[in-house]
């Protein structure tokens, strides 16, 4: 008796022994092993989605006013620094066109060059709803010119690339930057803008009012998501409540995609699934 009690805690022992080394080998193993970190998100490429909001209906207003989409892109990137400028967060001016639009504007300081020196002087800038509106009146702008010169713009419209165009903006007094055609087609060859100048009949203007579906859950793209170089922004879940307008329509072979703005501001692509239209029953 007094035999197997011996080894019965001669087992205990070696097992506890062994037990005791397996764990001091597991946390040692563990400990020397680098901690990882939750990944980052995928920092979002704002200059690309500025790019991806606008070319959409630059097109359009392309084979509507003929107007160069890498140019129209180019100058709203310039003039508005991609959007973040005082003039387009609080009147939604891209271009930094001056007066009235439908009698509304914001009084700013900007700067203009006189005789080669540049001066700061306060004008009146035109005050739009919607960015979209702010690319239709500048289209207009070159189709209509102005007041004391209808054709003063005719030299951008018959341009046939982008250099030349950029060329007859300044030529035209578009601008008083000396710099100005070159900085335009800088900007268009940074960002290989002039891939946009094509009529894209794929592509259509809308106005349509609809909201998020409550069992959609399809993700927001900077442009429809099987285009090259596009972004996911968000799930359309984010906007469930909310009241949005459609404003481009993308026919993308077997799928329709909608882009889409919540008071006034555009938001992005989503598939047409996604979207109760409220014409539809």
């Amino acid at each position: 008796m007094s035999r197997k009690k011996s080894k019965l805690k001669l087992f205990i022992s070696v097992f506890f022994v062994a037990a005791t080394a397996l764990g001091v080998f597991v946390l040692v193993t563990t400990l020397s092993k680098p901690i990882e970190t939750a990944k980052e998100p995928e920092e979002i490429d704002e200059k690309q989605v500025f790019i991806d909001s606008l070319s959409g209906h630059a097109q359009i207003l392309y084979e509507k006013y003929h107007v160069l989409p890498s140019i129209t892109i180019a100058q709203a990137i310039l003039e508005s620094n991609w959007g973040n400028s005082e003039l387009a967060s609080e009147a939604n001016n891209l271009f930094g066109i001056k007066g009235d639009y439908k009698g509304k504007h914001v009084t700013m300081e900007t700067d203009e060059f006189e005789k080669g020196e540049r001066k700061t002087i306060r004008a009146k800038f035109r005050k739009y709803r919607t960015f979209f509106e702010s690319m239709n009146d500048h289209a207009k702008l070159f189709v209509r010119g102005t007041s004391w010169n209808k054709k003063k713009y005719q030299p951008v419209l018959e341009a046939k690339d982008y250099k030349k165009a950029a060329v007859a903006l300044q030529k035209s007094g578009y601008a008083t930057d000396p710099d100005y055609a070159d900085k335009i087609s800088s900007i268009v060859e940074n960002y290989g803008l002039d891939e946009f100048d094509q009529v894209n009949p794929s592509i259509k203007s809308v106005d349509l009012n609809g909201s998020v579906k409550d069992n959609a859950f399809e993700d927001v793209w900077s442009k429809p998501s099987k285009d090259a170089k596009s972004i996911k922004l968000s799930s359309v879940q984010d906007f469930v409540g909310e009241n949005i307008k459609v404003v481009s329509k993308k026919q993308k072979g077997q799928s329709v995609w909608y882009q889409f703005q919540i008071n006034d501001k555009l938001v992005g692509w989503v598939d047409d699934s996604a979207i109760q239209l409220s014409e539809e029953t």
